[in-house]
């Protein structure tokens, strides 16, 4: 389903070329106290040097050194980079040196590993990866790696990203030189000010920026992972470029967006065969929306998903004709392949660039074109609506996305360019889970219950995919883990699935738990939220750097009916609690009615981005609902 995006390290930071300082220099006494708080490694100095030749070509060199203060940071001390047939990897290096800046030893080429990725059976691809660890254990220490890349195409070019999680950074600076008339692209994220300004002496231009003396940060909760994340960072662009045989630019969208749709072009003839099925299927129904829900059912009974990567196949789709040949193809061969049954039957369609994932929602800067994509999907317009579609898989309900690429920006291609558009943000009452429960208590506190549970939405997501794609053995230990009790078992299970372009999963269990409430001399106290309680608890923090942010929306019901032992009355119950937020909604009541405890609970959550300000109150209004959740009700045994 991915296709090669620009190229990163896969460990951290690549980790660069050899430096001539002098070892001295790298005792980790001389790292300053503020920088080694939060912090599990140190780029003590971190060299990137891009260099345009022309259109066609760059050369990159790297050069990084960076200490490892624990075991934590021992994988930030490995080098790791990725290579294809469009970009070369060479001259590799590294020195490892002892916490008094001593050298211990230098990397042997022999000891370079050089890997494939092709360990995945539905992965074909020409990039591999090279490796190298000192497996050094003595803390802390540091290591020194540097070598060069070729990248034989700019739309290659690699962002400046020299930060990361738990890595303070000493000192990383950024060198892009290019010929005097080739217009190269640069974007500041989390930078300060403006970016210096190109020195042009009329045969070169170049640009240099320092960044000095960068705190270590945590991976706070709820916080942005994608591209806008809050690392300092410097996206580099082309303007005009060349890949194979193909040319584009990209200033902007609609030029960007014409290059890619360039490479669709000409590659959506269908064998004879399949034109008169699309026919025989089509012909006789008037709807389109029918017509494209018969030829999507289509595809998913007669295709499947094998990524291809390889050269400019990772961006190039296969002719409809050979996806109709080999019955299968990566996500651009098998939209390019829907793209075709759909113009066959007179039906326009359009593919859509964008970046899947369920935590990069915010992976694009509108008016920075650059190639931030990794998937594509098909759009097809309709009078008042659009049909969005998933072309890779053999069980997404026709028109759904879910949480892989719902909610977010992307790139639709047309004859005419490429433009922004969203995809479908689902409500909270789209992604709703309703469950009624009935549960028994006997005098020992047990606890039997039959549970019917709608998933609807992106909250039918995970089961749908257990269903589909888990074994018995794996959905079992799931259903034995996933309620939230202490010691359970789920006697019995049953599932109905309801494909639709907001599909839904009615669940129906039985599950039994021994010792669920505490009896108590002459007492059963217990929760009343069974299966449902909230487990996001966060701690007060005087400082939050990350903006608040929720990916998707959600809306929890549960409604349960508690038969109660004979002889018990009820003593207490936890008062009806009502909240209101900027982050959602919660409702909760207990009521005692004809011999039955009635427990009903409702949960909202809304999507959005909130300021750091708002962290206290987002701490508050989830400690609330955690507390809440584990209220107890008292049973007393009635007096004779």
């Amino acid at each position: 389903m991915f296709f090669p995006i620009k190229t990163k390290t896969l460990v951290l930071i690549s980790f660069l070329f050899l430096s001539k300082t002098n070892a001295q220099n790298y005792a980790t006494g001389s790292i300053a106290d503020s920088l080694r708080k939060k912090a599990h490694a140190v780029v003590r100095d971190d060299l990137t040097r891009v260099i345009i030749k022309d259109a066609n070509k760059a050369i990159v060199q790297k050069k990084s050194v960076v200490t490892v203060l624990d075991e934590e940071g021992a994988r930030d001390g490995i080098f790791q980079e990725f290579y294809t047939n469009l970009i070369g990897l060479n001259d590799i290096e590294g020195v490892l040196y002892d916490a008094q800046g001593n050298k211990i030893k230098s990397m042997k080429k022999k000891d370079i590993k050089d890997l494939s990725f092709d360990g995945d059976e539905n992965l074909i691809t020409d990039g591999r990866y090279k490796e190298h660890n000192f497996y050094w254990s003595i803390y802390p220490y540091t290591v020194e790696y540097s070598y060069e890349q070729e990248v034989k195409s700019l739309f290659l070019l690699p962002d400046w990203n020299p930060a990361s999680y738990n890595v303070a950074v000493e000192h990383a600076k950024l060198i892009v030189e290019t010929p005097s008339n080739y217009n190269i692209r640069l974007r500041a994220i989390h930078i300060p000010g403006t970016l210096p300004s190109m020195q042009d002496n009329g045969k070169y231009k170049t640009f240099s920026y320092s960044l000095d003396n960068l705190k270590a940060r945590d991976q706070e909760p709820l916080s942005n992972r994608g591209l806008l994340n809050l690392f300092p960072k410097i996206a580099i662009a082309p303007s005009n470029f060349s890949m194979g045989k193909y040319t584009g630019n990209m200033d902007d969208w609609k030029q960007y967006g014409q290059f890619q749709y360039a490479l669709y072009q000409g590659k959506d003839r269908l064998p004879e065969n399949i034109r008169q099925e699309v026919h025989r299927l089509t012909d006789n129904l008037k709807d389109s929306r029918e017509k494209a829900q018969v030829l999507y059912t289509f595809l998913q009974n007669n295709t499947r998903y094998i990524s291809v990567q390889l050269g400019i196949g990772g961006w190039e789709p296969f002719d409809a004709s050979y996806v109709a040949s080999k019955k299968y193809g990566d996500c651009k061969a098998l939209t390019n392949y829907m793209y075709s049954l759909l113009k066959e039957a007179g039906i326009p369609s359009n593919p859509v660039l964008i970046s899947a994932g369920d935590y990069t929602t915010d992976y694009l800067i509108e008016d920075f074109a650059n190639s931030y994509f990794n998937h594509v999907i098909l759009s097809i317009p309709q009078s008042k609506d659009t049909i969005w579609l998933e072309c890779t898989s053999q069980t997404s309900p026709f028109g759904y996305l879910g949480t892989f690429t719902a909610n977010r920006k992307a790139l639709l291609l047309s004859e005419n360019g490429g433009y922004i558009v969203n995809t479908p943000n689902y409500s909270p009452a789209q992604n709703l889970q309703k469950r009624f429960t009935e549960a028994t208590i006997d005098i020992d506190g047990n606890l039997k219950a039959n549970l019917s549970t709608l998933y609807q939405g992106e909250q039918q997501d995970y089961v749908a995919n257990l269903l589909h794609y888990s074994s018995k053995d794996l959905l079992k230990k799931y259903l034995n883990s996933s309620l939230g009790l202490a010691t359970y078992e789920v006697i019995s299970s049953d599932y109905k699935e309801t494909p639709s372009s907001l599909p839904s999963i009615d669940e129906k269990l039985i599950v039994t738990a021994p010792n669920y409430a505490s009896v108590v001399g002459k007492r059963i106290m217990f929760s009343p939220n069974a299966f449902n309680k909230s487990t996001s608890k966060f701690e007060a923090s005087e400082e939050r750097n990350s903006e608040i942010v929720f990916t998707y929306p959600f809306l929890d019901y549960d409604s349960t009916v508690f038969n109660i032992p004979e002889g018990y009355e009820v003593e207490s119950v936890p008062k009806p609690l009502s909240i209101e937020s900027m982050f959602g909604t919660y409702s909760s009541q207990v009521d005692f009615k004809e011999g039955k405890i009635i427990y009903i609970r409702s949960q909202k959550r809304e999507s959005g981005k909130y300021p750091t300000t708002q962290y206290k109150s987002l701490v508050d209004f989830f400690d609330k609902i955690y507390k809440a959740d584990r209220e107890k009700v008292v049973l007393k045994k009635k007096s004779l």
